[in-house]
């Protein structure tokens, strides 16, 4: 489909992710017992984000929370954030 460090900007991919998304929410959105959509944990640990471009990959992040709160029945948030060792950037990634 891809290679990782094109991951966050392949459009295949994406369309693959999409599919999967939708399966999860349908799968399992209706429980009230889900708390959250863990977007993404530690993010500059992926290939993608140490090959490939950062702000790629935080537009991904912001692709992915937009895509889950508009199909998510219930709103739950969407967090993602980068691994502790990047300090001086913060760890969360804005807004998400």
């Amino acid at each position: 489909m891809t290679e990782a460090a094109d991951f966050f900007k392949s459009d295949e991919a994406w369309k693959w992710q999409e599919m999967l998304y939708r399966y999860i929410i349908a799968r399992w959105g209706y429980s009230r017992a889900l708390m959250l959509w863990f977007v993404v944990d530690e993010i500059n640990g992926t290939e993608g984000w140490g090959k490939g471009d950062h702000a790629v990959a935080e537009q991904w992040c912001r692709k992915v929370h937009q895509f889950l709160h508009e199909h998510d029945p219930y709103g739950r948030p969407t967090p993602a954030h980068r691994a502790a060792e990047s300090r001086n950037g913060g760890q969360a990634l804005p807004d998400l």
